[in-house]
Formats: structure tokens, sequence, C-alpha cells
């Protein structure tokens, strides 16, 4: 049995993906941050073996940072602002090397540090910051998660899309292929050999065909 989260929420079937998908959404609030990139990423892979078209902006966001060469959210430093003023309306002080700290200034250093720092390394120091400042009892409310903090957005959860085929993007050719109806219009345009890659890998095969068949595959989706 495939589940979205310890042998919970089972995901085995098209129904089961999609409602799993939908209660997530709706309950998101009820789990830790890594509970939802562990759901996310465990939706995003089932429905993407049973050709399920999702497009939820919490699994992209949370599915977002287990994924190679993911950079920074463009809501970054807005994020850590929010953390920043949480500090400064809780008097937070926190404890580093047996010091007293006023966390407002630590959350300074650690978004100018995130310049030098790849995502997953300053991912860690605020998953630890926020333990250290009690802010964990915030996310939601006062700041987002770490997670969502470092790679995602409630704004344009797509901000890392690329045009691939026409207009297009990478997330829009992943989509495609999990649906049964637009992977029938593919193989009957562009052939079965190549709708047999772009099932198993629907950026790079789109990557491999010619402008013009960019263009065209743009149209179909």
């Amino acid at each position: 049995m495939y589940y979205a989260l310890r042998n919970r929420y089972p995901i085995e079937s098209d129904r089961q993906v999609k409602t799993a998908c939908e209660y997530f959404k709706k309950n998101l609030n009820r789990f830790s941050p890594d509970e939802r990139v562990e759901a996310a990423c465990n939706i995003e892979k089932r429905a993407s073996e049973l050709m399920v078209p999702i497009s939820e902006p919490w699994v992209t966001n949370y599915s977002r940072a287990l994924k190679a060469g993911t950079g920074y959210s463009p809501d970054f430093n807005r994020s850590m602002e929010m953390r920043k003023q949480a500090c400064l309306t809780h008097s937070v002080l926190v404890t580093i090397a047996d010091k007293k700290i006023p966390g407002d200034k630590v959350v300074e250093g650690l978004t100018k540090s995130a310049a030098s720092l790849n995502p997953i390394e300053t991912l860690k120091a605020v998953v630890e910051f926020d333990k250290l400042a009690n802010l964990e009892y915030h996310y939601d409310t006062l700041i987002p998660d770490p997670y969502m903090t470092v790679f995602g957005s409630l704004v344009n959860p797509e901000y890392d899309a690329v045009k691939v085929a026409g207009n297009k993007t990478d997330y829009d050719v992943v989509r495609a292929a999990r649906s049964k109806q637009a992977m029938e219009k593919v193989a009957g345009v562009l052939g079965k050999t190549f709708a047999a890659s772009f099932s198993k890998d629907p950026v790079g095969a789109t990557n491999k065909l010619g402008g013009m068949e960019k263009v065209l595959l743009g149209d179909m989706l």
C-alpha cells in the first residue's frame, strides 16, 4: 500500500490521491513542517505514477525542499522580517555560547549569512533558531515555518517555473504527464515513443524536442 504519511492517508488509487491532497490542504496546520514535506513528496510522486493531475500550492511549496538545485524563495527576506518582528513583539532572547542575545539581532545575522550559504544550510539554521527562540508555536500565524520561509511562496508558488514548451513551463509539462487525457493527445500527435519518454521524464523529453515541436506540444497542453 502507498500512504501519504506514516502508514496513514492511503494514496493507492487516483481518488485516494485527490482525497489525501485535499485533506492536507484543509488541515495543513495540524501537521509539523517535516510531516508536510513528507506528505507533499509522497503525494506528488504517487500522482506522477498514477498520472493524476494535481496543482496545489502546498504540494508545490513543500515538495520543493527535497528537489536538487532548488534556490531561495523570492519571499525569503520578507519571511525573515516577520521573524524579526515576532522576536521584537515577544522580547525574545536566545542563549548562544552562554550569552543572551536579542532574537531580532540573530535573525538579522541569519538573513545576511544566507547570501553565502546554500538553502539547505540556511533551512537548518532557521530550524535551530526557531527552537531556541520558542517560535515554533507561532507557525502559520505570526511567521511561516522554516520550509515555507526558505522555499515557499504564498504569492507565487511556482516562482521558479521555466518555460520549456511554447508558453508552457516545466510545472505545466509535469502536470500534463500525469493526465491520461493529455498523454493521449501527446501520443496521437508526437507518437507513442515520445509519449513513453515524456511520461517518464516530461521536462527532459521536452528539452530534446526541436523548436517547432516544443511549440506544438505547448499548444496541445
